[in-house]
């Protein structure tokens, strides 16, 4: 359940050859790629209520919350979360993308889930001096709230499957401190939101499925210049101009083999446009830094990958 509403934009987040770090006010970052964190527990802990029957099911969850590692804890403020999902014509395993067990009749379910958390936060650095892009002040705590939402359908019809997915998480950064002092005391609140639309069809029952997927993230919701530098995400520079981030888009076609057991063995290849845009003439909003307008950014991948779970 944790990290339920993180957005599922394939690894974007972390745009590839962009230099732009994703949001640092999660312990983890948002993105679909391999776990970095092994056999330890290195995310959140806490206990979790679940239901589940052919057309109903629901996880009900409280946990210590993000950056809750080491000595990031210094309060006893939790993180709650709830999902749920509704299927009328019959279950669906959200969890697994495409219609291996080729549904005679067609099946449509929808989910939903929400997490809120308030607490007080460690910290090592954090911008808090207007106009001066990566100058970091030490701080030893800042307070946040953060929620988030997402919203869901899935469809599965004989082969065809389509995954719809929105969702958006909202920051609210309050009081940071050095030594006990408060050092800014202003609140800041930035917003993101992101969508993806999965599309499959197996041309060989069980084996072989066409997929393809289209999916956007904005990492700062009609973000300023002064927002990019306070929360994290930092402007980039491209071809030498250095710009605002506005939006991330991919579309990816490709092709799944299954080798064996469903999604446990498979191999496949799939082309991705991966486009980042910037803002044409992004607004100060209190910050002194000069910012132009670059281009947008186009990156085209290829990739082949053999994946074996167990």
């Amino acid at each position: 359940m944790y990290g339920e509403t993180d957005i599922s934009d394939g690894g974007l987040s972390k745009y590839p050859g962009g230099g732009t770090a994703s949001f640092p006010l999660n312990g983890e970052d948002a993105n679909t790629g391999f776990q970095t964190g092994g056999m330890t527990l290195f995310r959140s802990q806490g206990v979790q209520l679940s239901g589940q029957n052919e057309h109903f099911e629901y996880q009900l969850g409280v946990w210590n919350g993000r950056r809750t590692r080491a000595t990031n804890n210094p309060d006893d403020n939790h993180l709650y979360a709830l999902r749920f999902g509704w299927y009328p014509m019959g279950f669906i395993n959200w969890l697994f993308s495409g219609d291996l067990e080729h549904s005679e009749k067609l099946k449509l379910g929808f989910t939903g889930s929400y997490y809120m958390e308030t607490s007080t936060h460690s910290a090592v650095n954090v911008d808090v001096d207007p106009g001066t892009t990566g100058t970091q002040t030490a701080v030893d705590r800042y307070e946040g709230d953060d929620s988030g939402y997402a919203i869901s359908a899935v469809l599965r019809y004989r082969g065809f499957s389509a995954d719809f997915e929105w969702a958006e998480e909202t920051y609210d950064v309050g009081t940071i401190t050095r030594n006990g002092t408060p050092i800014d005391s202003n609140s800041y609140e930035w917003e993101r939101a992101g969508m993806r639309l999965n599309l499959g069809y197996f041309i060989k029952k069980g084996k072989i499925e066409l997929v393809g997927r289209y999916a956007q993230i904005e990492r700062l919701v009609d973000g300023t210049v002064r927002d990019a530098e306070v929360s994290g995400l930092k402007l980039a520079t491209l071809d030498g101009v250095r710009g605002l981030e506005k939006m991330i888009y991919e579309y990816t076609v490709g092709v799944n083999w299954y080798l064996n057991e469903g999604h446990q063995h498979k191999f496949f290849v799939d082309y991705s446009m991966l486009t980042r845009e910037f803002e044409k003439n992004p607004e100060a909003g209190g910050s002194s830094t000069s910012v132009g307008s670059p281009g947008d950014q186009e990156d085209d991948r290829i990739r082949a990958m053999l994946q074996f779970k167990f």
